[in-house]
């Protein structure tokens, strides 16, 4: 049979007039076709989900709310303002949030839908909320301080009281202290909206909120609850709840409550009388997800107007916001609502009264009012960080619509929320003595469900397997760990599963230095006389090779043992995918004492002594440092201690207690090996004779120490960006974690 010939078959017809007219309609025919496929495969997508993953690829229309809110303020957005010094002078904060301002600014945003399609999302399936701003420095319920939007509802659910007391407690006028103190449960609206508001009834289990003083509860509940898709979209956060000086009511402006608010200024400054007799110790945060706006959200709202600008209205003080001269502040402050009364979060510290918070009034200023009487709720929420707008332009004609993917901090939070066995908090509140003070959640036991697909020839995650693919495994979820820009927040650390083949040194130098047996310092730092140190070899190797920028290994071979000796460098490297997905951060190189013998270190101990400031005495010239910003690194000897899940007859805890050249523990953890291999934390030898040391995890697994210039195993670790998801695969290690970048 003869083969079609492309080449022959159009040279005929060319010599074929008639033939061209066919040839144009097959083209424009298939052109047609083409674009009716397109078309189809267009509008079935799009009702499935416009913004789906498709075979690994992610529709780059979509935007996170927080890009979305930084590109409109970058392309000009009238109605979003800085409120840092720069921009506003003295009348500026430090933390230079970025704020809707104005009277009617296109700040909407759909939320506690009842579905979470973006095409049924609208005004019946929907309430509508309204972004007060994106601020920065906000600190969540473990401590990492971050960037996030500031949300509050734009109806009121209702005319409440902010607390209330039986008739012998200042009066029956209720207690300005806000959050939990002691045995003190919290304001009425706080237990209110923290348990009632989210679905669990405590509160109201009558039916009823409190509404007025003397322990007043009259009120039906709110009809409205926040529902489990609206409350996944929730940050637990730290709330500022502190008060002003009772300087008085002029020195009420935006900036002044500002500071107010962060202050350490309580809310109880009178101590005596009927009107002040509670027993309650006020405290100026409180932790929790569902809260009230700031009087300074309020003033800072403002854009100011012809007659009044925003200058003046900053330096006017909000009490005096009601007057006919500077009516233009409140106008135009979107969170004015003529004709009602709304409550704030903030404490009111009078001397004589401990009952007073502020509010804002139908008429616009704010005052200050007795916490007993009931007056409109908005609930206020911050929101995380990977939230994306599926669509709207942020009118009240056409909100946001909002859609939460979670990432793999969120992921594996949640399967400990949900009872997973195999991941374990090491906080003092579960391992006593030996927790440690981020309370970091980490995979435990001797084979956990921790398996991830990472360093992928392909980015479609229905390609991935064990021949596309490296398995590496997931350590834990760490807090407070700093990115280059010293911001801390909650980062996945990663292991690879297997080594990366070869044995090689941690270090190594001609044999004239340390008799050509390295130096143990991991990061750039100098000589004595000023000179630069580049770091470790293993450092420079992982972070330049390693990553495809082939720099030390130009002939082929990595440093392997003492004066300078390299052996073949490891096969592979990290593809560009894979290097995306990191989080460059800081890696703690501290140690311990020289006054201590390793073999009296408990495993518990390890932690704080990487987080140290103690470092290796200085015997080669080399200044040592306690800390590394850097991309790959090793796991820490504390990775090591914390993933034993304890033995029948020893617990966890216990097993913390035994001194590091025990292997007691062993079985049960999942990061003891055969062979072995390096950590990134410097030591002292066995005897504090030698200052050149590094702890390993040794093949009989348990931790010691050997010489930088000696050939151990190498397997890198990293931690992960939070822009990362977990879209399929169950963990184990038929089933490894497939990752994608959303």
């Amino acid at each position: 049979m003869k083969r079609f010939n492309k080449f022959t078959a159009l040279k005929k017809l060319d010599n074929k007039n008639n033939i061209k007219t066919k040839q144009i309609t097959v083209i424009v025919s298939v052109v047609v076709l083409v674009f009716a496929i397109i078309f189809f495969s267009f509008a079935r997508f799009e009702a499935i989900n416009t913004y789906s993953l498709i075979n690994g690829i992610v529709n780059k229309q979509r935007i996170s709310l927080i890009d979305k809110i930084i590109d409109l303020k970058t392309n000009g957005a009238t109605d979003l303002e800085y409120d840092g010094t720069a921009t506003l002078g003295t009348n500026g904060t430090e933390d230079n949030n970025l704020r809707y301002v104005g009277a009617n600014p296109n700040n909407y945003v759909y939320f506690n839908c009842s579905t979470t399609i973006p095409s049924e999302m609208n005004d019946t399936t929907c309430e509508k909320w309204r972004i007060i701003g994106l601020f920065n420095n906000v600190e969540d319920d473990l401590g990492n301080t971050l960037s996030s939007v500031k949300i509050i509802r734009d109806e009121s659910i209702g005319d409440y009281a902010w607390d209330t007391s039986v008739s012998s407690i200042n009066n029956g006028y209720g207690i300005n202290q806000w959050g939990e103190s002691g045995t003190y449960e919290g304001a009425d609206l706080m237990r209110e909206l923290n348990t009632d508001y989210l679905g669990n009834i405590t509160v109201g289990t009558d039916g009823k909120w409190y509404d007025d003083s003397n322990d007043s509860k009259a009120s039906n509940k709110p009809s409205s609850t926040l529902n489990s898709n609206a409350q996944n979209m929730i940050r637990v956060v730290k709330w500022n709840t502190g008060s002003d000086t009772n300087a008085g009511n002029s020195t009420w402006t935006a900036k002044n409550m500002y500071s107010y608010e962060r202050s350490e200024n309580i809310g109880k400054i009178c101590s005596s009388s009927t009107s002040c007799n509670d027993s309650v110790a006020r405290t100026t945060n409180w932790t929790g997800k569902v809260a009230l706006m700031y009087p300074s959200d309020y003033g800072y709202a403002t854009s100011g107007g012809t007659t009044t600008n925003k200058e003046t209205c900053l330096n006017t003080s909000l009490y005096s916001w009601n007057g006919s001269g500077i009516s233009d502040c409140k106008n135009n402050s979107w969170i004015y609502q003529s004709g009602y009364w709304q409550w704030t979060l903030s404490p009111r510290a009078g001397s004589s009264n401990a009952y007073y918070s502020f509010r804002v009034d139908s008429d616009g200023h704010v005052s200050d009012s007795r916490v007993g009487h009931g007056y409109d709720v908005h609930p206020t929420v911050f929101l995380k960080s990977l939230i994306y707008i599926t669509g709207g332009n942020g009118s009240s004609s056409s909100p946001y619509k909002l859609e939460y993917k979670p990432n793999v901090v969120d992921t594996l939070t949640l399967l400990k929320a949900n009872g997973a066995t195999d991941l374990e908090y090491d906080g003092t509140s579960t391992l006593g003595e030996y927790g440690t003070n981020d309370n970091n959640l980490r995979y435990i036991g001797a084979n956990p469900s921790n398996y991830i697909y990472f360093n992928c020839s392909t980015t479609n995650a229905s390609e991935m397997n064990d021949e596309t693919c490296e398995k590496w495994r997931i350590i834990g979820v760490f807090n407070n760990v700093e990115n280059e820009n010293e911001n801390k927040g909650s980062r996945v650390k990663i292991i690879r599963d297997e080594d990366l083949g070869g044995y090689y040194a941690w270090n190594s130098c001609p044999y004239a230095i340390n008799s050509g047996r390295g130096s143990n310092q991991w990061g750039e730092s100098t000589y004595t006389d000023g000179s630069v140190y580049e770091g470790s070899y293993l450092m420079l190797e992982l972070n330049t090779d390693y990553l495809g920028n082939i720099t030390i290994g130009t002939d082929g071979k990595w440093y392997s043992t003492t004066s300078m000796a390299k052996d073949t460098m490891p096969t592979t490297s990290l593809n560009e995918e894979s290097q995306r997905m990191i989080q460059v951060a800081k890696w703690n190189t501290g140690t311990f004492s020289s006054s201590t013998l390793i073999n009296d270190i408990l495993y518990g101990q390890l932690y704080n002594i990487e987080r140290s400031t103690n470092v290796p005495q200085n015997v080669d010239d080399i200044v040592r440092t306690t800390s590394w910003i850097g991309k790959v690194a090793l796991p820490y000897p504390s990775d090591f201690a914390y993933a034993t899940s304890g033995t029948d007859s020893v617990s966890r805890s216990e097993c913390l207690g035994y001194s590091v050249s025990s292997w007691t523990c062993s079985s049960s953890n999942w990061l003891s090996s055969n062979y072995n291999y390096w950590t990134i934390t410097p030591a002292y030898n066995y005897d504090n004779s030698i200052f050149r040391d590094v702890f390993r995890v040794t093949y009989y697994k348990s931790i010691q120490t050997d010489g930088t210039h000696m050939a151990n195993k190498i397997r890198p670790a990293l931690y992960l960006k939070d822009n990362l998801r977990i879209v399929a695969g169950d963990g184990t290690s038929t089933s490894p974690y497939k990752l994608v970048i959303y």
